[in-house]
């Protein structure tokens, strides 16, 4: 029984620290992964190929999660440790990446915990479905 209750108070903790996180950022809109046909059209957007990877779950590459601040009028990027970092960028808005063929909703910002597994939340893994029109 001892153990059941520190896995509760450990997911309670974490749920609330991840409440709490997307309810003090400026998320004008979710998170996000903008896709693109080619490594050529994600550098064009992104500037760095470090930002740019092939996608794992179909063809073309992904460029990093973010979400568009409406405050600074420029994307953020929110890297798997859940560091931000802000970027200016021409040509993006708070609807589009300029080359982006379409973009997967990546849920929340800053999401953490759990190791290799919160990587993967959200992040360019899930890059396959749940795609929307972008342009």
């Amino acid at each position: 029984m001892h153990k059941s209750s520190q896995l509760s108070l450990v997911l309670l903790g974490t749920l609330g620290s991840e409440i709490l996180l997307s309810a003090c950022s400026d998320e004008g809109s979710a998170t996000r992964i903008p896709v693109y046909s080619s490594q050529v059209d994600c550098m064009q957007d992104w500037k760095d190929s470090a930002r740019c990877s092939r996608n794992p779950s179909g063809s073309g590459y992904v460029g990093p999660r973010y979400y568009w601040d409406r405050q600074t009028q420029s994307p953020v990027i929110v890297e798997s440790d859940g560091a931000q970092t802000s970027v200016r960028l021409s040509g993006f808005s708070s609807e589009s990446a300029p080359h982006a063929a379409s973009f997967v909703d990546a849920g929340g910002v800053a999401r953490g915990g759990f190791g290799s597994t919160a990587a993967g939340e959200g992040g360019a893994g899930n890059a396959g479905g749940g795609e929307s029109g972008g342009g």
